[in-house]
């Protein structure tokens, strides 16, 4: 049985957690489920028929920049607010990141 000041610890360390979530939303966004280094579903469900679907894939295409710099926001915030995700959670995608970048 945890001594009672641990039990109040976790629940004040889960009350931060959950306020700095509400605050910012997921502050990871690279993770073994998602993230830049996982190709995106959209491309497979797309139809290249028309120009405009030509069109609408190169919009995209051109957003992923956004996306990448708008998760290296995210990133930095998560390592200033000590919120990322556990080194063995990563190794792999970090691995996939670098095959992907170089």
């Amino acid at each position: 049985m945890h001594a009672p000041h641990q039990s109040v610890q976790v629940l004040v360390w889960s009350e931060h957690c959950f306020i700095i979530s509400c605050r910012y939303g997921a502050l990871t966004p690279l993770n073994f489920l998602e993230g830049i280094q996982r190709p995106p579903t959209w491309v497979k469900h797309m139809r290249f028929d028309t120009v405009q679907d030509y069109e609408k894939y190169l919009s995209r295409m051109r957003a992923v920049a956004v996306m990448v710099q708008q998760g290296i926001t995210l990133m930095r915030k998560a390592i200033e607010l000590n919120r990322t995700n556990h080194e063995v959670s990563m190794v792999k995608q970090m691995c996939k990141c670098a095959m992907v970048f170089g």
